[in-house]
């Protein structure tokens, strides 16, 4: 079973999510009307609120108060896919050209800004202070872990601890938020509520994990979006670690210097995908992303039987497959 039958049942829920994404982006400016309208086609898989409404499900049912808040969730997010782009320089996104290429980096940048301050705005109508506070300390994490990951640029020595680190500030965390703010928002207790939370840690660890692969040896048409980024931007990510890890000591030197040098990118990329095939190193990371995955469904594991639980789990054990954000 594919994505889109897995979230088949919440297909009405993510609908109205859209609904209130349209409405709370109107505006009467012409030029916001037509950045919003580019980006709109950067629609993806939508797993943050289904991950919100799924857990909101199991804990008793979907309220407004989650519309609102699975709308926010990917008000961020886009936020942070405009920003990625300008960072990376990345010309794709979702089979569309990214935002920056049209608009420049100094408008994408602004768009990104206004995406945040939208999606927060829009947070305080909501009347609920709790999510409020859970959505700024994500989105405090989120900003920190890009922070880290480019102070940590073209460091051959990062190890994976670090790296792990780093991917759940900058993306797990709000994977983690959006169970919490489902399952809080649907009364579960705090241990329960911590549960789902611990859900969308791991499942966003190994979402994370796929995605840095498939940045480096996936095909850019079936993402949809430009690749090789993290070797262009000086990113070491798991399958670099990995792949350092496996190569003799003799020939450690050369492959580092593919990661480290400067120019001849696609040269550089070609070359580390033939050592990721030679080695190995996809099962590795889809191995060490399942590891996750377990984590995630072990999470729910104490949960009394609920048939949206059933589709979380489901979900995890589909993350290895997807990657792409």
């Amino acid at each position: 079973m594919d994505l889109s039958e897995l979230l088949a049942p919440i297909a009405s829920d993510l609908e109205r999510v859209e609904a209130r994404i349209r409405g709370d982006l109107e505006s009467e400016y012409p030029v916001l009307a037509r950045l919003v309208e580019h980006v709109s086609r950067f629609r993806g898989k939508r797993l943050r609120p289904a991950l919100l409404l799924l857990s909101a499900s199991a804990c008793g049912g979907v309220r407004d108060l989650h519309y609102g808040l699975a709308a926010v969730l990917e008000l961020i997010h886009t936020a942070t896919l405009v920003h990625d782009d300008v960072l990376d320089e990345a010309t794709l996104r979702r089979n569309v050209e990214s935002l920056h290429v049209r608009w420049g980096n100094e408008m994408s940048v602004l768009f990104g800004d206004y995406l945040f301050a939208r999606a927060f705005r829009v947070a305080a109508t909501l009347g609920d202070q709790r999510s409020i506070d859970l959505l700024a300390a994500a989105s405090e994490s989120l900003c920190l872990g890009e922070i880290l990951q480019t102070s940590e640029r073209w460091n051959a020595a990062l190890s994976e601890a670090q790296y792990l680190e780093i991917i759940e500030k900058k993306t797990a965390v709000l994977f983690g938020a959006a169970c919490r703010l489902g399952a809080e928002g649907a009364g579960a207790t705090p241990e329960r509520a911590a549960a789902f939370e611990r859900f969308g840690l791991g499942f966003g660890l190994a979402f994370q994990i796929v995605d840095d692969y498939v940045d480096l040896a996936g095909d850019e048409a079936a993402a949809g979006k430009s690749l090789g980024s993290d070797l262009l931007k000086g990113k070491l990510t798991l399958p670099l670690i990995r792949l350092l890890a496996a190569v003799p000591a003799e020939r450690r030197a050369a492959v580092t210097e593919l990661f480290t040098a400067g120019e001849r990118r696609q040269e550089r990329l070609a070359e580390i995908r033939r050592l990721l095939a030679e080695l190995g190193i996809r099962d590795i990371a889809v191995a060490r992303a399942a590891e996750f995955a377990a984590r995630a469904q072990a999470a729910l594991a104490p949960l009394p039987p609920a048939p949206a639980l059933d589709l979380l789990r489901r979900l995890a054990a589909l993350v290895p497959t997807l990657g792409g954000a």
